[in-house]
């Protein structure tokens, strides 16, 4: 397979940018504030989250 490139199709065309609705990155976004909030209402995970800078 030398000299052999495989290119990614451009599956995001700049203009999608913005996250649509219900798309992956926005899914990921709405989880990640899911659980600071969980981390920050959980008063057993005291302590953890400094420790690993999150």
């Amino acid at each position: 397979a030398q000299g052999q490139t495989f290119s990614f199709p451009d599956i995001f065309p700049e203009k999608d940018r913005t996250l649509a609705e219900g798309s992956m990155e926005e899914m990921q976004e709405k989880f990640m504030e899911d659980e600071k909030q969980r981390q920050k209402l959980d008063p057993r995970r005291g302590g953890v989250t400094e420790w690993f800078g999150l």
